[in-house]
């Protein structure tokens, strides 16, 4: 079973992780680790939310307690170097980049950003925006902001 796609029902979530059921009276895990490459708060903060349907990885599988450790954000590309200059993309701000006064976006699962915002204007954590493309390379994705969405 590792490494096998499965489909998901989110039964309920942590703050760290979400508990879902993969069927056959299996349940399965997904830490917030393994849900994307951000940091985040909560693991709410990215759009998922109990109820929900998912696809998810086996990642390990406990035959004694028929539990499973499973994955998410490597079901999904990583987009950093795909856009072209000044490509206008929704995107979620999230914590402030220690060494900028730039935010750490997320674009997907598997892509990060940086958000530069206007000046004097504060982007609060988990606002989705929608930003234009300054840079775009493997695993270096430079976005500005524009709006608030």
């Amino acid at each position: 079973m590792e490494n096998q796609i499965v489909d998901c029902y989110v039964k309920t979530c942590q703050k760290t992780m979400f508990f879902l059921d993969i069927g056959h009276g299996i349940s399965g895990m997904i830490h917030v680790g393994e849900l994307c490459t951000s940091r985040i708060d909560h693991v709410l903060d990215i759009g998922i939310k109990e109820k929900d349907y998912i696809k998810a990885i086996i990642k390990s599988f406990d035959s004694e307690k028929f539990h499973v450790n499973m994955g998410y954000k490597e079901l999904f590309e990583d987009v950093s170097g795909k856009f072209n200059r000044d490509d206008l993309i929704e995107v979620i701000s999230f914590h402030t980049v220690q060494t900028s006064n730039g935010y750490f976006a997320y674009v997907n699962p598997n892509t990060t950003a940086i958000l530069d915002p206007l000046s004097d204007v504060p982007i609060p954590y988990g606002t989705r925006v929608v930003a234009r493309v300054k840079s775009s390379a493997p695993n270096k994705l430079k976005l500005g902001f524009m709006t608030f969405v």
